[in-house]
């Protein structure tokens, strides 16, 4: 017995709409679970304990009120030239200025801070 009266006499038609259904069942799964997966990732992410701190740390941060001018004296005040930067970076972290190293990039590319050799660095001088 060969073909399709083999397939009927053995349940082939029963087994293979089975079969169909199994795989329709787990791409249909799959899909879901896909299409949810970035629901996962902020949960995952806000149960993070590393999240929390760095939460709380933003939230305590303030811009200081006195502006840029009281932001220079501080930094020339506690620093002496030439410095390196991760004291720099020390120094805004202690004083809860916020987004210490971007603000290192923009002392940089602004030219408020040149490099003096050896990985140090000293303030711009104001020649009038």
């Amino acid at each position: 017995m060969y073909g399709l009266e083999a397939i009927s006499n053995n349940n082939g038609w029963i087994i293979s709409g089975a079969g169909i259904l199994i795989v329709f069942a787990c791409l249909a799964s799959l899909s879901f679970a896909v299409s949810q997966i970035k629901v996962i990732f902020i949960l995952f992410d806000r149960s993070n304990r590393f999240y929390k701190k760095i939460k709380s740390r933003d939230s305590k941060k303030k811009i200081p009120e006195a502006g840029t001018a009281a932001f220079y004296e501080l930094l020339k005040s506690e620093l002496e030239e030439p410095f390196q930067l991760f004291e720099l970076l020390e120094i805004l972290d202690k004083n809860n200025f916020p987004h210490p190293y971007l603000t290192v990039n923009q002392l940089r590319y602004g030219k408020t801070i040149i490099p003096s050799g050896d990985g140090c660095f000293i303030f711009k001088r104001n020649e009038v």
